[in-house]
């Protein structure tokens, strides 16, 4: 006679609660009732997987698969090896551990499972149990000297299990398909609440053949260890090591939930060539490949509604609430944010409202300028808080989402019934070519503070270029201040931490006024081509237009790469001239005339001309002109060819003036440099214009070397470039990201050369 099945009448119980009601059950002590059904040999048990619990861990569940004497390992644990095990009619138990192994359980969980292997290896009887007002499910009991183990059946205790592997599965340490990085795609988990989705993310994971590692930069520690198997088993251990703490932006943060759903996953599957997928209850994962690099970032699902939002009060966990000075808005549109009225409306922010409730808001250039009096301080002070939330929630109103800021407070967003706006700024942000060139400052009406600067007119100019306003030289601005400008007149400038003008001499003082008018100015407009007028609230700055010879194209000197040049008959070299204007960095070349005094001797040409032919020329040029860039690190270059022994005079002139002179020697007989050493470079790179600089210099052994013009280069432009002179420059964009990288500076002389390797600071 076998034992009759589990009910099934019963109403199926919530894992959570049978789970609290078997441990409960088991610490009482309770609820086991000796008899039950009585089956016939071989097995009374009947076949099926069976949740083993009342020993080991409590928070932890081991399941076993018993099937006509053979009991093998199906949850917790890679499954490995088999027990055998008898469940006589008469109540008799035995069990015989076999090859059953706890091989890949981590943890509590192998804790427990040994527990349990033990267990039923000491137990001698079984009886069934039924169900009793205190315990809803019936289930088998297993007891013996010191033992007791509770056998529920899986299906009834509302587990799901993998089904059983016939043979043991094959090394858990050699696949192979899951190793390399992989791009987090979605993960999806279940809760009672519903499914929430997780992804796509932009950051990677790393598989190797023992560890799952998080992206580099966060607090990882050394990863997490795991177990697979070319059958499709998984385990990994618990997320100890994994903490997303040390992650600077959001993303990685998410990535603490792909580890801990990892931890439940169960199996693992490719489904294409470059995609993994993991499961296990109530978690579905899926990996791909990374992207090529240059892939553009795909679209990020937001779980706050597309639409205009008005920012209403703001309020700390403590109970006051502040209601804003000015009515704001902003618009927030697939994970993008600009203002929809009330400022300026250029720049954007970035931000995420996930679905499982995260919140970020990085700023990035989403600007107050164009806020006029208190709005600006509102605008500042909504952008403070958006940006130190962390979470958002729906509330009980519909369209009403509160985003939380802890320790601060929150703010509460209301979505308002307006259209979106255009989601690229108002237009070409570029700067309109009006407003660029050399301005005098006319007049500047209002301004902060008012009584700094009068009505003007004053003696100094400023430069506007395509990205910056710029002081006169000789005042302390190292490099200007950025400003943005679009054709329809809409103007805002950033904030003036780089304009000070106590530096400057008399009046130029007063230049500081003007920079700290810009500041609030929102318009700008041309009326004539001379005059250029810019205005925000209660402030005007009149400027005009700078004759174009303005000293601040002027050359302040023209350098020529060597002040004597030596050469033999038949030779020629390069020799590179450049120019240093007077006022800020200029756009444009210098026209820069040159003459010699004996062109019989040696003959001169712009560009590449070769020797051969200079020295066959029938008549000798005495005179041009040379386009010098007026831009650091930049040369025009002037080829010089021996054609008479002699000694001739080069002389160079700017328009301004400013004239240099090149002494040219002509000798019959060639003499070859021999040695070539740079010197300086000993003491701290200065950082002018924001830019690390080192001066070299060249020394050519012997001095009357001929053909021997010093030709610098440098390893890596990238990092830092050299001019003619032996000038060391740090690359603009480069200075923070190469700091402590090296790169070698070469120079030559004739067939000689020398290096020195520099460190950038």
């Amino acid at each position: 006679m076998s034992p009759s099945p589990l009910p099934r009448t019963r109403p199926r119980v919530v894992r959570t609660m049978t789970l609290l009601t078997l441990s409960a059950t088991l610490a009482l002590g309770g609820g086991l009732a000796a008899g039950g059904p009585v089956a016939a040999d071989p097995q009374a048990i009947p076949d099926g997987v069976y949740v083993a619990t009342g020993v080991g861990s409590s928070g932890r569940t081991i399941a076993l698969d018993l099937t006509q004497g053979t009991a093998r390992i199906v949850s917790a644990c890679i499954p490995y090896g088999s027990a055998t095990y008898e469940a006589r009619s008469d109540g008799a138990w035995s069990f015989t551990v076999g090859d059953l192994s706890t091989r890949g359980c981590p943890g509590a969980a192998g804790d427990l499972a040994s527990a349990v292997v033990d267990a039923l290896n000491r137990g001698t009887a079984w009886s069934f149990v039924a169900s009793t007002p205190t315990w809803f499910v019936p289930h088998y009991s297993v007891t013996g000297p010191g033992t007791q183990v509770s056998l529920v059946s899986a299906a009834q205790a509302g587990y799901e299990f993998p089904s059983p592997l016939t043979e043991p599965p094959d090394d858990p340490v050699t696949v192979t398909a899951l190793q390399g990085a992989w791009r987090v795609e979605s993960l999806v988990v279940t809760a009672t609440s519903g499914a929430q989705e997780y992804g796509p993310f932009e950051w990677t994971a790393t598989i190797d053949p023992t560890r799952v590692t998080l992206p580099k930069g966060c607090n990882t520690g050394t990863g997490e260890p795991y177990l697979a198997t070319q059958s499709g088993a998984f385990l990994m251990d618990t997320p100890g090591m994994f903490t997303a703490m040390g992650c600077l932006s959001s993303e990685p943060n998410e990535s603490e939930h792909l580890y801990h759903a990892l931890v439940a996953a169960t199996r693992w599957s490719q489904p294409g060539a470059d995609t993994l997928a993991f499961t296990g209850p109530s978690v579905q994962i899926t990996l791909v490949r990374p992207d090529p690099a240059g892939t553009p970032a795909r679209p990020r699902p937001q779980s706050i509604p597309n639409g205009v939002y008005s920012i209403g009060e703001w309020a700390a966990f403590a109970g006051e609430v502040e209601a804003p000075s000015s009515v704001l808005s902003i618009a927030l549109v697939d994970g993008t944010a600009r203002w929809a009225g009330g400022c300026l409306s250029y720049g954007a922010a970035s931000y995420t409202a996930r679905s499982y409730g995260p919140w970020s808001f990085t700023p990035q250039d989403l600007s107050t300028k164009g806020c006029p009096g208190e709005t600006a301080n509102a605008a500042a002070t909504a952008m403070d808080r958006l940006a130190r939330a962390w979470a958002w929630q729906a509330m009980p109103t519909p369209g009403t989402y509160r985003l939380l800021a802890e320790p601060y407070g929150y703010l509460t967003m209301h979505h308002l019934s307006t259209p979106v706006p255009d989601a690229g700024p108002p237009d070409d942000p570029s700067a309109p070519p009006a407003m660029q060139g050399v301005w005098r400052v006319a007049a500047i009406v209002g301004g902060t503070p008012s009584a700094v600067a009068g009505p003007g007119p004053y003696g100094w100019t400023l430069t506007i270029d395509p990205t910056r306003i710029t002081l006169p030289q000789g005042c302390n601005t190292p490099a200007g201040e950025g400003y943005v400008a679009t054709a329809s007149g809409v103007f805002t400038m950033r904030t003036l931490a780089m304009f000070a003008a106590v530096s400057c001499p008399g009046e130029r003082n007063e230049s500081e006024n003007t920079f700290h008018t810009l500041a609030n100015a929102t318009r700008w407009a041309a009326p004539s081509p001379d005059t250029l007028l810019l205005a925000g609230p209660g402030t005007e700055v009149f400027l005009e237009r700078a004759a174009p010879t303005n000293h601040a194209f002027a050359v302040k000197a023209i350098r020529p790469a060597q002040t004597t040049v030596r050469l033999a008959v038949g030779q020629s070299v390069k020799l590179p001239v450049t120019a240093e204007p007077i006022g800020p960095r200029a756009r444009a070349n210098a026209s820069v005339r040159w003459t010699t005094s004996r062109g019989a001797v040696a003959r001169i040409a712009t560009g590449a001309v070769s020797t051969k032919t200079l020295a066959k020329a029938t008549k000798a040029t005495k005179a041009g002109t040379l386009k010098v860039p007026m831009s650091t690190g930049k040369a025009a270059t002037l080829t010089i060819a021996g054609v008479k022994k002699g000694t001739s005079r080069l002389t160079l002139t700017a328009a301004s003036g400013v004239k240099t002179t090149v002494k040219i020697v002509v000798t019959a007989k060639r003499v070859a440099p021999t040695k070539v050493t740079i010197t300086g470079g000993t003491k701290a790179w200065s950082v002018p214009n924001l830019r690390p600089q080192l001066q070299l210099r060249a020394t050519v052994r012997p001095a009357k070397a001929t053909a021997a013009v010093p030709r610098w280069s440098s390893s890596d432009p990238t990092i830092a470039t050299v001019d003619a002179h032996g000038l060391v420059t740090v690359a603009p964009d480069a200075w923070h990201a190469a700091s402590g990288k090296k790169v070698t500076i070469t120079v030559k002389a004739g067939t000689r050369k020398a290096t020195r390797t520099l460190t950038v600071p």
